[in-house]
């Protein structure tokens, strides 16, 4: 990941990046990466973030504004005690360096909080749910991975059609296009940070 102007002390992002580029190198070849590179690309991306944001400050020294300066503190004192979600801090951040409304529905943005998302799903994985309609043969119930995964398909990422009813949603993601298209996708929103 080509992250410019990033000099972290507290997590070494270059460490990191290098990490991500070895398991999306495995991941070509062995499925069983797709995953970690998922989770290197959020982790890489959320510290460069960080790093971006610990530097707002000294961009909005010359303002002149009191109530702009009090609202740019109490936000940054609110990323430092972690109360905020990285969604929020990506929103509050796009915000005060553009005074416009950040649109979730375009990329980068758009496929980023969709990452996000497929990030927590992973870290926080909940088990699926099975009804019976017929005897031995159980039907997953509808849920938030099937909006995942139909996002997905529309990003021509992976094809739903094949989905195994029966089977988890978490191996039908381990494919190495996604693992390609989360690398690219955490370079773009955080090289779109920098250039605001």
């Amino acid at each position: 990941m080509s992250f410019p102007g990033v000099n972290t002390t507290f997590l070494h992002t270059n460490d990191l990046k290098e990490q991500t580029l070895k398991l999306l190198e495995l991941s070509k070849t062995d499925k069983d990466y797709v995953i970690p590179v998922i989770i290197m690309c959020m982790t890489t991306f959320e510290a460069q973030f960080n790093e971006f944001v610990d530097r707002l400050d000294s961009r909005f020294e010359t303002e002149t504004s009191k109530e702009t300066k009090v609202a740019i503190k109490y936000i940054l004192e609110r990323y430092e005690e972690d109360k905020l979600s990285l969604k929020t801090k990506i929103i509050h951040t796009f915000f005060l360096l553009t005074n416009k409304r950040i649109d979730i529905s375009k990329p980068p943005y758009q496929d980023l909080f969709e990452l996000i998302d497929i990030r927590n799903y992973i870290i926080h994985s909940k088990s699926e749910k099975f009804i019976y309609k017929e005897f031995g043969k159980p039907e997953r119930i509808k849920n938030k991975y099937d909006k995942m995964l139909l996002f997905l398909e529309s990003r021509k990422l992976l094809t739903f059609k094949g989905y195994n009813r029966y089977g988890s949603w978490f191996s039908f993601i381990q494919k190495y296009n996604l693992a390609e298209w989360a690398y690219r996708i955490c370079n773009d929103a955080i090289n779109n940070l920098y250039e605001l």
